[in-house]
């Protein structure tokens, strides 16, 4: 739940045989059953529960997780059904963003190092945008997946959208580039978008408050850049 807080990683909570309200508030079989645990940790360390702070933390971490919305398999009949299920919410969630990028490939390390002192993450918090120009096949692709898959972690959420000026000209590419940022953030969201300005204004609103990483690769026009990445604000 800290990584959730701090760095932006998805919680997918599993209710099993038990009502998330339960856990939120520890009543029912639930509550008992913590309140036992209290107990025998009481007794083995001779101390009264109230005095145990990570038991109080254990008490706020279930609340918050019992406020995600999971999955609950209640009175399941079909437990290889709800597996089946889990799995494939888990598999649509989990990040799969890493890039391949070849061992040691020349000159590309010293680059990378480059460009984060250049972002200089750890003092600012100002939208900073940072472009690398030069003709094709020089590495510049290479370096922005190495920088990627660095820092990527440091950030709520990041989105790596290859290929850019390919995509835009195909058949709803530009809507198409906008919803899978949108995604690519927010994993426990799928968001239709209609249109390129209403997906500006979609991207506003759910990227002004976040800490994000946005990778654009091949971007050839300007207003590519601005209706996937907008302003500074």
């Amino acid at each position: 739940m800290e990584c959730r807080r701090t760095i932006g990683q998805v919680v997918v909570p599993v209710f099993y045989d038990v009502d998330p309200s339960e856990v939120r508030h520890q009543t029912g079989e639930f509550g008992k059953a913590f309140r036992n645990l209290e107990n025998r940790i009481a007794i083995e360390e001779n101390k009264v529960p109230s005095e145990f702070g990570y038991v109080k933390r254990w008490k706020e971490e279930l609340g918050d997780a019992a406020g995600i919305s999971g999955v609950v398999v209640l009175n399941s009949r079909n437990e290889s059904e709800a597996i089946k299920s889990i799995v494939e919410n888990v598999t649509r969630l989990l990040d799969k963003t890493e890039m391949f990028v070849a061992d040691n490939p020349v000159g590309v390390e010293s680059r990378v190092q480059d460009m984060i002192q250049l972002l200089d993450l750890k003092l600012s918090n100002d939208v900073l945008l940072l472009g690398m120009w030069g003709m094709g096949g020089i590495g510049k692709t290479t370096i922005a997946k190495a920088i990627y898959n660095k820092i990527g972690r440091n950030f709520e959420g990041r989105s790596f959208l290859a290929h850019i000026r390919e995509v835009w000209g195909q058949d709803a590419g530009q809507v198409y580039l906008q919803e899978q940022l949108l995604f690519d953030i927010d994993k426990e969201t799928k968001t239709k978008i209609h249109n390129v300005e209403s997906g500006k204004n979609i991207l506003k609103e759910r990227l002004r408050h976040k800490r994000v990483l946005l990778i654009l690769d091949d971007v050839n026009k300007l207003h590519q850049l601005n209706a996937l990445c907008g302003s500074h604000e």
